[in-house]
């Protein structure tokens, strides 16, 4: 599964975090500064391990955290509905 963010939610990055609104349930979600790096390779072509692997380049000083938060922000994003469902 390549993860893919819905193309009709808004979103605001404000001060190094992120702002997600749903226009459908009409709930707003704050976003961490890695839960918003981790959001920003929800683009349909990363896998769950290439955005891991992406993440522990930039931070390679987190790289035995990074797939915990990967895998948990990836379980939230999909349990908000805030990615596309696989057809």
């Amino acid at each position: 599964m390549t993860p893919k963010k819905r193309a009709d939610l808004n979103v605001w990055e404000v001060e190094g975090e992120g702002i997600v609104y749903d226009p459908n349930s009409g709930m707003g979600h704050v976003l961490n500064p890695t839960a918003l790096r981790i959001w920003s390779l929800c683009d349909g072509r990363h896998t769950p391990k290439a955005i891991e692997k992406a993440l522990v380049h930039e931070f390679p000083d987190k790289g035995d955290i990074i797939p915990g938060d990967v895998g948990m922000a990836l379980a939230q994003f999909g349990d908000l509905g805030l990615l596309e469902t696989a057809h």
